[in-house]
C-alpha cells in the first residue's frame, strides 16, 4: 500500500502545511483513494501527478472546514469539458455529511450536483465495514464531534491503515488499530497545550503503543507544534515502533514491517512542482 500525504496542517496555511488529506493506493489499485479534501489538495494532488479525475472515493472524517475546503472546487472541476476519463464519484462521510452537501449544493446548484458523471453520498457511523472490489474499510469514534470517524483501509494482500482524522485521546480509536500496520494519528499541540478533543505528542504514543500499531505517521500540525522533537516525545510516553514525522508531499510505503518513507520533497518543491 502506497500513501502520499498531501496536507499535513491545519485552516492556517504555510508554504510547507497545507490543510488534511491523504491519498493512497490499496494493492492492485491504480486509481487512488483520498481521506479528507481540505483547502490545498488539488494543488497537491497536481504537484504529485494525480489527476483528480480518476478519483472514484473520497472518505471525509468530519465536517471542519480544514478537511473538506477543496470539496466544492473538486466536484466544480468535473464539469470542465473534455476531462476523459472522468471518473464517477463516491463520497462518504458520519453523521451530517450528507446535509453539508445538500447544503453545499442548495448554494452551487448543478455545478456540483454530478449528474453529468455521477456522484454518490454515502452516509455512515461507527462501527461499519464498506466493502469495495480491492480493499475494505472499517469505520471507528473518536472523540471530536459528532460527525468524526476513524477509518481503517485494509487491502488485498493485507496492509492495513488506519486514519484517525482529528479526535482527543480514545480507546475506541486504539481498538481500532489493534496490530495496524500504519497508524496515522493527528498531533496537533504540545502537551503543554494540550485541548480535551486533539492530540499532543504524548496522547499518540499512548495510542500506538496500546494498539501494537508497528508504525506511527504524525500529521495535521499547528503553528509551532512540528518545532518539537516530536518522535522523542511520542517515544517517552512508551510507544517503541518507528514514527514518521509528516509533511506535505512525503510518499511512504506500507508493508508488512510497517511504514518507510520512500521520498520527502525539498521545501522549494512545495513551491514550484512537488516530487515525483
Amino acid at each position: 500500500m502506497d500513501v502520499v500525504i498531501l496536507g499535513s496542517g491545519t485552516a492556517l496555511h504555510r508554504p510547507h502545511r497545507t490543510s488534511a488529506s491523504l491519498a493512497l493506493w490499496p494493492a492492485g489499485l491504480e486509481h487512488p483513494v483520498l481521506v479528507d479534501l481540505g483547502s490545498g489538495s488539488l494543488l497537491r494532488m497536481a504537484q504529485a501527478g494525480i489527476r483528480f479525475e480518476l478519483v472514484r472515493d473520497v472518505y471525509i472524517t468530519h465536517i471542519h472546514p480544514d478537511h473538506h475546503g477543496d470539496l466544492v472546487p473538486m466536484l466544480f472541476g468535473k464539469n470542465i469539458p473534455n476531462l476523459a476519463p472522468n471518473a464517477p464519484l463516491t463520497l462518504t462521510g458520519g453523521p451530517g455529511f450528507a446535509d453539508l452537501v445538500g447544503a453545499l449544493s442548495a448554494i452551487y446548484g448543478k455545478w456540483i450536483g454530478g449528474e453529468a458523471w455521477g456522484l454518490q453520498i454515502r452516509e455512515t457511523r461507527a462501527e461499519q465495514t464498506i466493502e469495495h472490489a480491492r480493499f475494505s474499510v472499517r469505520t471507528g469514534r473518536v472523540n471530536h464531534i459528532p460527525s468524526s470517524l476513524a477509518y481503517r483501509f485494509e487491502d488485498a494482500d493485507g496492509r492495513s491503515l488506519v486514519v484517525s482524522g482529528d479526535t482527543g485521546e480514545s480507546d475506541d480509536l486504539a481498538e481500532l488499530a489493534r496490530g495496524v500496520d500504519a497508524l496515522v494519528l493527528e498531533c496537533s499541540h504540545g502537551d503543554h497545550e494540550a485541548l480535551d478533543n486533539h492530540l499532543t505528542p504524548s496522547r499518540c504514543g499512548r495510542i500506538a503503543a496500546a494498539a501494537g500499531a508497528r508504525s506511527l505517521i504524525l500529521t495535521h500540525f499547528y503553528p509551532g507544534t512540528d518545532a518539537l522533537p516530536l518522535a522523542d516525545l511520542v517515544r517517552e510516553a512508551g510507544y517503541e515502533g518507528p514514527v514518521i514525522v509528516g509533511g506535505d508531499l512525503v510518499r511512504i510505503a506500507v508493508t508488512d514491517a510497517g511504514a518507510r518513507v520512500t521520498a520527502r520533497p525539498r521545501d522549494s518543491d512545495l513551491v514550484t512542482g512537488g516530487v515525483r
